[in-house]
């Protein structure tokens, strides 16, 4: 039997699942967190690659590392793939940050004289100079 107050053609919203990743355009927030450390790891080693910007490195590698490891510890066991990225994504994390430590100590060798970085390499030499 149908019911009387039911009309023939009205809609019907859609009937929500408690797994996230069974709505419609969802993902579980855990693969989220796997995606987004994978997205900053791999910026955070490009961007490790110049030494000038070992702290965006640094920090991008930082970010990459907690996320990988948070969502490790809440991603269950049977989302492999999941897994997958947030294991990437924190070793790529701790790549970066080895870069970041590269980085800033071939910054602080280049400056080869001790100086703290001034700038006196554009001195006339003794020699040079006019008598």
């Amino acid at each position: 039997m149908t019911d009387p107050n039911e009309r023939p053609n009205e809609r019907r919203p859609p009937v929500w699942s408690e797994d996230p990743s069974q709505r419609p355009g969802g993902q579980p927030p855990d693969s989220r967190k796997a995606m987004a450390a994978l997205v900053l790891g791999i910026i955070a080693v490009v961007v490790g690659l110049f030494a000038v910007l070992f702290w965006l490195a640094a920090i991008l590698g930082i970010a990459a590392l907690v996320l990988g490891l948070m969502g490790l510890r809440s991603t269950p066991r049977g989302a492999d793939n999941s897994r997958r990225l947030s294991l990437v994504g924190a070793i790529l994390g701790a790549v970066a940050i080895v870069l970041a430590i590269i980085g800033l100590i071939v910054l602080i060798a280049d400056d080869d004289d001790g100086d703290g970085g001034t700038n006196d390499d554009y001195s006339v030499p003794a020699e040079s100079q006019p008598r």
